[in-house]
């Protein structure tokens, strides 16, 4: 064994130095680590109680607002600020302002309470709530210091919000301003980016309530304390190479992120290959990185048509793409991954999902015509569904002789009408009927053979959209009519 030496004068103060240098660039990196803090600030002027699809404006914002919170940095500093909460529109108060939370943890006990006391009521001072925000942020300078503004309209109080974005940005405070516009007019849209604009942040426009849940994912994405996604980490998903035509499809599995192996130039596309079956959805998103990328996804079907497509361009942009695989529809779907117009790059993210739209828990469609009809038993079934490409569902019941039974159907969505027509083995029509209005139950009664045997209940979906989930139930005697399922 070799005896160890003592170390010499001049290896010490290198190894003290080594020390003492780490301990500094630990100090440094620790310092640049800034402090993120959130204010919320909520439109509650009278105008959030208008409707829009999904529900009134403010019980809408409310939803999302929940998940906004919580999809917010777990270390961030957030607070809520309000304006027309306490005051009635036809009483003009433009100081009616409040700072419903302070500064605080992010906790959703702490802010949730205060985003559920808003209730519509008064004006838009947009300017002077931003200049009251500002002072929120007191002690707070040169850190990294965000104000996310919900609102449904433009300013009407007199003032000019984005001259005060401007300003405030260019303070000592730095404020970056990012505005949500929901289901706001040309006039408003133009004064809102202004806002956001100015102050370096980004404007994102609502018109519904998917747009707005859309929208508040962007905004919690771009927050700049959230670590930046680094090409092979696991946010970027997989490597992947694809086949450069049809018959070089790569299988590709599903429910997994990937990002292409290599740079794929324009007007170039991987091949992937998905068996899906019938009452599945094929679901294909993309998302291009912080590169200022480019992406696009294409769906063909197995006889190699192409059936829609999606692209995309611009850094941290995503998109979905849906196709719905009805009855004998089933078989292997390409999806092209590549852009018609600009090249790819590596940190353009893709996946894809298959959603289970199964009918009565058969584990597929259930077809159009007799022959392909799903046979079930009396019961409640709450989980059915039809699209554009699956217009009608057929189900096939067995009747004991004499007894008299019920078939009740309602669908999700509250402006969708479903329509039932009952016949028997024959084809001879036992009963037909439509939901009286939109969103309501769709009934037929006094269903009766006089010999034991099947009928066959085939439902139809008549919806502007012609695509959604409805539940059914049959049984002996009078049934209650199913609850909607979710949409």
């Amino acid at each position: 064994m070799k005896e160890r030496r003592p170390l010499g004068r001049y290896a010490v103060r290198v190894l003290l130095a080594l020390l003492f240098g780490a301990h500094i660039c630990a100090s440094a990196r620790a310092q640049s680590a800034k402090p993120t803090n959130v204010e919320l600030i909520i439109d509650d002027s009278g105008s959030m109680a208008q409707k829009v699809e999904g529900g009134k404006k403010i019980d809408v914002a409310k939803q999302v607002l929940s998940g906004l919170i919580e999809d917010l940095p777990k270390d961030a500093q957030v607070a809520v600020r309000t304006y027309g909460r306490q005051h009635r529109s036809k009483d003009r108060d433009c100081s009616d302002m409040e700072l419903l939370v302070p500064f605080g943890s992010n906790d959703s006990t702490r802010l949730l309470p205060g985003v559920d006391r808003l209730k519509p009521n008064g004006m838009t001072p947009i300017a002077a709530s931003l200049q009251a925000a500002a002072k929120d942020f007191a002690g707070k300078e040169g850190q990294n210091n965000i104000i996310i503004l919900l609102t449904d309209g433009e300013e009407d109080c007199s003032g000019d919000p984005c001259a005060v974005s401007k300003a405030l940005h260019d303070a000592g405070i730095r404020l970056q301003i990012n505005v949500i516009g929901f289901h706001v007019g040309a006039d408003a849209r133009n004064q809102l980016k202004c806002i956001s604009d100015a102050s370096g942040g980004k404007y994102y426009d609502a018109a519904n309530a998917k747009q707005l849940k859309v929208a508040a994912t962007e905004v919690t994405e771009s927050i700049e304390s959230k670590p930046a996604k680094k090409q092979g980490e696991p946010l970027y998903g997989e490597p992947i190479r694809g086949g450069d035509a049809y018959e070089k499809a790569v299988v590709l599995p599903t429910g997994k992120l990937f990002h292409l192996d290599h740079v794929q130039p324009k007007q170039a596309y991987d091949f992937f290959a998905v068996a899906v079956g019938s009452g599945q959805t094929i679901k294909v998103s993309i998302a291009a990185g912080p590169s200022n990328g480019s992406i696009g996804a294409i769906i063909a079907s197995p006889k190699r048509e192409k059936l829609n497509d999606v692209d995309i361009d611009g850094p941290r942009r995503n998109a979905e793409l849906l196709h719905d695989v009805a009855d004998q529809q089933d078989g292997t779907y390409y999806i092209m991954i590549g852009d018609p117009y600009y090249p790819q790059k590596l940190d353009d993210t893709f996946r894809v999902d298959l959603i289970d739209n199964y009918d009565a828990n058969s584990g597929r469609d259930a077809g159009e015509t007799e022959a392909r009809a799903v046979e079930i038993r009396a019961g409640t079934y709450p989980h059915n569904y039809m699209s554009d490409a699956d217009t009608m569902d057929v189900f096939k019941f067995k009747l004991d002789a004499g007894k008299t039974y019920s078939l009740r159907a309602r669908p999700a969505d509250p402006k969708a009408t479903l329509q039932i027509q009952v016949v028997d083995s024959d084809g001879t029509e036992l009963a037909q009927q439509s939901a009286p209005n939109p969103g309501a139950a769709a009934k037929v009664d006094g269903i009766r053979l006089a010999k034991s045997g099947a009928i066959y209940a085939k439902l139809s979906y008549y919806h502007y959209g012609t695509k959604g989930h409805y539940a059914f139930a049959f049984g002996e005697g009078d049934i209650e009519s199913p609850p909607p399922p979710p949409q």
